[in-house]
This record gives C-alpha cells, structure tokens and sequence, in this order.
C-alpha cells in the first residue's frame, strides 16, 4: 500500500514539474508573438511554482518578456 501512494506522489510532483515547463514554453511562444499580456500571465505561473523557480530557463524568459515591453 505505501508503495502505491509513493508512486502516486511521485507522478503527481512530476505531472505538475512538467506543466510549469509548458507555461515558460507557452510564454516564449506567447513573446515571439507579441501577445505580452498573455505572456506575462504563463511566466508568472511558472516563477510562483516551487519546482520551477529556480529555473534558469524561466528567469531569461520573464527578463526578455520585460525588455520587450
């Protein structure tokens, strides 16, 4: 039983990792389209999430997004 629910937490730690890595992608998609407003939406999601604000990734992005506007 207690296996069961590791592998549960497991995939579900690792399920909410990978949607923060669609919201930096989906803003830098959202920046190379010049729909900043949306953009600055995706990335903030991804900075407020523990898994993914350390990422470098992220950071850059947020930066570019802000020197564009």
């Amino acid at each position: 039983m207690k296996k069961v629910l590791l592998a549960i937490a497991v995939a579900g730690m690792i399920t909410t990792a990978n949607a923060q890595q669609k919201n930096i992608q989906s803003a830098s998609n959202s920046l190379r389209n010049k729909e900043y407003k949306e953009a600055v939406e995706f990335i903030d999601l991804a900075i407020k999430d523990p898994s993914t604000q350390s990422n470098p990734k992220a950071w850059a992005t947020r930066g570019q997004i802000y020197l564009a506007m």
